[in-house]
């Protein structure tokens, strides 16, 4: 347990290192799904401080989520890709293809379902960027908030309805936010194909 002791103690004098590290760490978990991201997401807070442990564990993921979808979809006419599909699979793929901003949102923001999962069904279904990306956004940062926020301070979260109402705040801001940016993304992919 002294390797632990260790690890913490250089965590916290090495800000930059801890970032980093926090970072890499989310994003990995996009490919590799055992990993516990709310822990991730937590541990981040816990170290960081609740604002820096946010961004970096928002920016690891959502690079990490992105670069996973451009993947899947560079991979998706692969000869082993259509021998894995079936009946079961195609409906889920299809399903993740005709959904819009606010399903996506959810499926990211609801901790247990497995985002990778969603990202390579989307991937895969060659969902447009413009359709994938915002939902996913806002559904990780939704998640991320409310976990760095509890984790930062979980004994102030559970006795003050004040932050219960700052993260039902953050929630519906993260919402708004996201839904006019889709509209924005699909108007200018609109404005591309009729120019």
């Amino acid at each position: 347990m002294d390797w632990m002791d260790g690890l913490f103690q250089l965590c916290r004098n090495s800000f930059e290192l801890t970032f980093i590290i926090g970072f890499l760490v989310a994003f990995t978990e996009s490919f590799f799904s055992p990993l516990p991201l709310l822990g991730i997401v937590i541990t981040n807070s816990v170290l960081l401080g609740f604002l820096p442990g946010l961004i970096a564990s928002t920016l690891g993921s959502v690079l990490g989520s992105t670069l996973l979808f451009y993947i899947c979809k560079e991979i998706s006419n692969i000869r082993f890709i259509n021998k894995i599909k079936t009946n079961q699979v195609d409906k889920i793929i299809e399903w993740v293809r005709v959904q819009g901003f606010v399903p996506m949102t959810i499926s990211y923001s609801c901790p247990f379902i497995p985002g990778f999962l969603v990202t390579i069904a989307a991937g895969i279904s060659k969902k447009s960027f413009t359709k994938y990306f915002p939902g996913m956004l806002c559904g990780k940062v939704i998640m991320f908030s409310v976990a760095s926020y509890i984790g930062y301070d979980l004994k102030g979260f559970l006795t003050s309805p004040l932050k219960i109402a700052i993260v039902a705040l953050i929630v519906g801001v993260s919402l708004f936010i996201g839904k006019k940016l889709s509209k924005r993304m699909e108007m200018k992919e609109l404005n591309k194909v009729y120019i």
